[in-house]
């Protein structure tokens, strides 16, 4: 689920389809100290106790795993955004990128593992799929036990044995 650092456009993407009442209830989360700015100039983070407070919220809710899918599948779409990026002409700042967005790309990851272990075919799909836009970055950044460790968690699943896009990807980065 959602680590706890995120950009402007993460919160727009998984918390509301509606950017212009995020970005006002995150301006006033920041007055009021609850949310404070962490590392580059667009990204923010919860105070330990009130992230923990929101997840207890969220759960009370029942849309824990409705969220925890719109905010894995914007990760999706980042692992590919990052893979362009470094097979293209943008090395540099997508690596950094990857860097920046990794706690998040992994608590992505970590929601579809766990979905998919529930027998759940599409998360196993965007999770290999993940795991394929991801190869390049985690070899450039040495985290081959990563990759190692997550193809094997989609694979020991069961599910996407057959022939798919995200299982190609997912073999591709097994053999890194």
């Amino acid at each position: 689920m959602y680590s706890g650092g995120c950009s402007r456009d993460g919160i727009e993407a998984v918390c509301s389809e509606h950017s212009e009442s995020v970005l006002d209830d995150l301006e006033s989360l920041v007055d009021k100290g609850l949310v404070q700015a962490a590392g580059p100039a667009d990204r923010f983070q919860m105070l330990q106790t009130i992230k923990d407070y929101a997840r207890e919220e969220l759960l009370a809710s029942g849309q824990a795993d409705e969220v925890g899918l719109r905010h894995a599948a914007h990760f999706v779409q980042v692992a590919e955004e990052i893979r362009t990026g470094i097979e293209g002409d943008d090395q540099v700042r997508s690596i950094e990128r990857g860097v920046v967005e990794d706690a998040d790309l992994q608590a992505g990851l970590d929601f579809l593992l766990r979905r998919a272990g529930e027998s759940d075919p599409t998360s196993a799909e965007l999770g290999m799929r993940t795991c394929g836009s991801l190869w390049l970055y985690w070899h450039i950044r040495s985290k081959h036990l990563s990759a190692r460790d997550y193809v094997r968690a989609f694979f020991g699943t069961g599910l996407g044995s057959g022939p798919t896009l995200g299982r190609s990807n997912a073999l591709r980065t097994a053999g890194l």
